[in-house]
């Protein structure tokens, strides 16, 4: 899904549907655009390794426990 998309969702009572974004609507934050790297996290593959405690047994996407 594309992050502009997903920055956009709204709950029922009107506040952002991200819990991290919707408490920094409460202060009064807006969004002006999403950063299309954000989340990009890099390093070596044995520094992914261990973050994620997983084999990567080659370059590509991954999706990881808790990410």
């Amino acid at each position: 899904m594309p992050k502009e998309q997903y920055a956009a969702w709204r709950r029922a009572d009107g506040l952002l549907s991200d819990p991290w974004m919707r408490v920094h609507e409460r202060i009064g934050a807006t969004v002006p655009k999403p950063e299309p790297l954000s989340l990009e996290i890099t390093g070596t593959v044995a520094q992914l390794q261990g973050w994620t405690d997983m084999a990567l047994p080659e370059s590509g996407d991954y999706w990881f426990p808790g990410g």
